[in-house]
């Protein structure tokens, strides 16, 4: 909705914990709507020696107004906790995501060489570089991992680019994305580095036994 613009105030800093969003926008009331105002006030060295006194200031205004006090460290001391335990919380998530994924590219390589005996057996009896053994038993996995890294940060940006501005501070979104996509690919060719290990090892005379 457009607004009529009625006054102007100095910055002053609608968000402390990121200048860059430190624009804000006043506006009235309607009849009958009811919100909070949340003051922050220096009154000395003994804060609660304060609080009748602002009780008393409020009620000469409006008798009706419900005022809460509170200390700012203490708030912000609340508002940390619940942030470390949310971040405890998606740290426990993503590791659990990140242990299944790597257990399940660890299975489907083992099965993929497991299933490939044969050719890589035979590969190494006509004279195969072992890089080519390399490439033929991580090249799919190693696709699988880059195509998956992709379409994960392409989400993830949609995603952070939705609900970005109710952030209080601004993010280093690009390193996140760099960071984390190394850790992904690190983690996936760690799991994949047994069963290539396994494969270098596959003797000629074992695929003659597979067949």
């Amino acid at each position: 909705p457009w607004h009529e613009i009625v006054g102007v105030v100095d910055d002053f800093g609608m968000n402390v914990n990121d200048p860059h969003r430190a624009g804000g926008l006043y506006h009235p009331m309607a009849r009958g709507e009811t919100s909070y105002v949340r003051m922050a006030l220096h009154v000395g060295p003994d804060p609660t020696a304060f609080a009748p006194r602002m009780r008393s200031l409020t009620a000469s205004v409006d008798p009706t107004t419900l005022v809460t006090l509170d200390r700012l460290d203490r708030i912000f001391s609340e508002d940390r906790f619940s942030a470390r335990w949310l971040t405890l919380l998606l740290t426990l998530l993503a590791s659990i995501s990140v242990v299944l994924s790597a257990a399940g590219l660890y299975a489907l390589m083992s099965f993929t060489v497991s299933e490939r005996t044969r050719e890589i057996g035979i590969r190494s009896a006509l004279g195969a570089h072992p890089g080519r053994i390399v490439h033929t038993v991580l090249g799919r996995a190693a696709t699988q991992l880059v195509l998956g890294v992709g379409i994960g940060v392409a989400l993830a940006t949609v995603f952070v680019d939705a609900i970005d501005a109710g952030f209080t501070v601004t993010l280093p979104w690009p390193l996140i994305y760099a960071c984390s996509a190394a850790i992904v690919m690190a983690i996936g060719l760690l799991a994949c580095a047994r069963p290539t290990a396994r494969g270098l090892r596959i003797q000629p005379s074992e695929a003659l036994r597979e067949n």
